[in-house]
């Protein structure tokens, strides 16, 4: 009997001894999870074409990460042809930045454009194949309250996406300011 408690003891030794040692590799703590998953997708160059309430555009989009991964830098340019007459526009650029808000656990994103306006954006929902993301504008600086935007991302393929731009004004529902569709660049 002596001898079982013995070889008993050794070997929960072993195990425990073995135990601490993979729990002191990752001090501790769960395997990091990489929250960037869903949207490695979008990283490089995209290019696309579109139609809203601006008439035809053209816009080149570049996705990429930052600040050690822990950032998505979105850079773009909508490009207004010319079109029945009209002079061509202004091009739209905007750079926008993607974190992750630990402590509300959501996604947000801070949108500078050339027309002047930051538009901070929450996201408001996620497909669950991870493929579809909408954000609800939080605040347009230098807007009333009541104006919102609603940016949402559908992935259609490792090179393909779509991206829709909606606007609400005083009356209420949501309407479609824009819809491009992106193709990535090689």
């Amino acid at each position: 009997m002596p001898r079982r408690r013995f070889v008993f003891g050794v070997t929960a030794t072993v195990l425990a001894c073995m135990g601490a040692v993979a729990w002191s590799q990752t001090d501790g703590k769960a395997p990091p999870v990489d929250r960037w998953a869903p949207f490695r997708v979008l990283e490089g160059r995209w290019e696309g074409t579109g139609v809203g309430y601006d008439g035809r555009t053209r816009r080149h989009e570049q996705f990429r990460f930052m600040l050690d991964g822990k950032f998505l830098q979105i850079t773009s340019t909508t490009v207004f042809p010319s079109e029945r007459g009209k002079p061509q526009r202004d091009n739209h650029k905007d750079l926008a930045v993607v974190s992750f808000d630990r402590k509300r656990q959501q996604y947000i994103i801070r949108r500078f454009d050339s027309d002047r306006f930051v538009v901070h954006y929450a996201m408001e929902t996620q497909s669950a194949d991870l493929k579809t993301f909408v954000f609800t504008s939080e605040d347009i600086e230098s807007l009333p309250s009541f104006f919102k935007m609603r940016l949402t991302y559908k992935i259609i393929n490792n090179d393909e996406y779509e991206v829709l731009i909606e606007t609400q004004g005083p009356d209420g529902g949501f309407d479609l300011h824009s819809r491009t569709g992106m193709k990535r660049q090689k």
